[in-house]
């Protein structure tokens, strides 16, 4: 007896998982709504109207009524004919209305944002551009700069030598001074000596000249 009982029990709640796992899943028409009652006839009473597109679980098919259970758990009873295997039409419609809606905000998004980086895409273009200008303008000044140099080191080059040149010539120039400076001197020298020696000569001349002569003894 003992086992019947936990063999009942097993079958009733494999039972229970079976009719759980193989419950469908209907939607009410879009007809008009559905009145909802206590029981498979229409002196039962009616709990509430189930809007279109409603959806329900099928707790047991028959061919005029079935019995179905709500989203809160309510349990009740609707005619057959207008349960539908597909979403209501009004429903479906409202449900591709929003998904277009949102799909319309989000590509206006995208090309608010396509937008945008396409502004960011033109100003990075145009400075991009610019930093291009401004290298090859440095590069041209550079190269000038270059050229510049090498003239400026040539020219300094030239400068240098024709200084040192200039040197030389100066410092010969100041040694041939010195010596013409010394060879006048010399000269001066010589020619004031020379006048001297006739002046005395002449001097000498002039006072032997005045001397009075001895007269003769033989006289």
């Amino acid at each position: 007896m003992k086992s019947i009982r936990v063999w009942g029990l097993i079958v009733a709640i494999l039972g229970g998982f079976t009719a759980a796992g193989f419950a469908e899943t209907k939607y009410v028409s879009d007809s008009i709504p559905l009145s909802f009652r206590s029981g498979p006839s229409f002196e039962n009473k009616i709990l509430k109207y189930l809007k279109p597109g409603e959806l329900l679980e099928l707790q047991q098919r028959g061919e005029r009524w079935s019995k179905v259970k709500l989203s809160d758990g309510k349990e009740g009873w609707v005619l057959s004919r207008y349960l539908s295997n597909q979403p209501a039409s009004r429903d479906v419609l409202e449900r591709l209305q929003v998904k277009h809606q949102n799909l319309t905000e989000e590509l206006e998004k995208i090309s608010q944002a396509n937008e945008q980086l396409a502004d960011e895409n033109r100003k990075l273009t145009a400075a991009v551009s610019d930093h291009e200008s401004a290298l090859e303008a440095l590069r041209k000044d550079y190269r000038t700069l270059q050229s510049e140099s090498a003239e400026f080191i040539s020219l300094k080059k030239k400068y240098d030598e024709a200084s040192t040149s200039l040197q030389d010539r100066n410092s010969r120039l100041a040694t041939l001074e010195e010596q013409v400076a010394s060879m006048e001197l010399n000269y001066t020298i010589k020619w004031f000596l020379a006048g001297s020696g006739v002046l005395v000569l002449g001097i000498i001349i002039g006072f032997i000249s005045r001397r009075p002569r001895r007269r003769s003894s033989l006289l």
